[in-house]
């Protein structure tokens, strides 16, 4: 994957603005709202380069053609790879609770499209001082996580602390995201993190998240809802949902 990294960030402006789409994963009608919040906000050095792959489908290698063909393939197999990860674990998950194992696919659309967050953090000499990815907690069904193995920046909150994940050679970061904790009527939760920058090294990842289709309803499992628990996240399509998750966030 880190091969592929490379190419994607060594591509010229014009070709990158052809597969890179830019913005963050907003609902259109709060993309205008969200620009002019940025403009209010005091300018400084952006430290962070984020390319972003919107409804990335591994399995249509043929209607890629907006990224560069030299790594085209392999970010078809590794996306796919990931993909197929984040769909066992979901199965696990429904283990777990005694459901279905392909009950959450089914309730979320077996969505074979990724959004795709590729991030490349600068050093900054007073690192502790600066985040790279401020405070949030993922919208998403679940997020699979690569990050260099050598440069520590991601941090979650446990127990009113913030606590650093290191980097194990190898591996990926298992993030669940909001719509598990819906779902599963907050028996599974999602966590805040944030991404700090290192003093010395340029940190990378690359983000993958699985999400709903747009028609998707995402409402708790029936049996973890009772009259002591009921339902603690909005009742709504994914669509809504998504568009309620962010309007919430800025203030609208």
């Amino acid at each position: 994957m880190w091969k592929a990294y490379d190419t994607l960030y060594q591509a010229p402006a014009e070709q990158r603005a052809i597969f890179d789409h830019g913005e963050p994963f907003l609902p259109p009608s709060l993309r205008e709202k969200f620009f002019e919040m940025l403009k209010s906000f005091p300018k400084g050095v952006d430290l962070k380069d984020t390319i972003r792959l919107h409804k990335f489908n591994p399995d249509d290698e043929d209607r890629m053609t907006h990224v560069p063909q030299e790594c085209r393939k392999l970010l078809c197999a590794y996306f796919k790879s990931v993909r197929d990860l984040g769909f066992q674990i979901l199965e696990t998950i429904s283990e777990s609770l005694g459901i279905e194992r392909d009950y959450f696919r089914n309730v979320t659309g077996n969505n074979p499209e990724l959004n795709v967050s590729i991030h490349r953090y600068s050093p900054y000499e007073d690192a502790e001082q600066r985040m790279g990815l401020p405070v949030h907690v993922d919208i998403d069904i679940l997020t699979i996580l690569l990050q260099t193995d050598d440069v520590e920046g991601l941090e979650v909150k446990k127990d009113d602390r913030w606590v650093v994940v290191k980097p194990v050679a190898g591996s990926f970061v298992i993030n669940l995201g909001e719509v598990i904790q819906a779902i599963t009527n907050g028996k599974y939760r999602s966590v805040l993190h944030r991404g700090m920058l290192n003093k010395d090294k340029v940190r990378s990842s690359v983000a993958c998240f699985l999400v709903p289709t747009p028609d998707s309803m995402i409402e708790p499992i029936p049996h973890l809802v009772t009259e002591e628990n009921p339902p603690h996240h909005l009742i709504a399509d994914w669509a809504t949902y998504y568009h309620h998750h962010f309007a919430k966030a800025l203030k609208l």
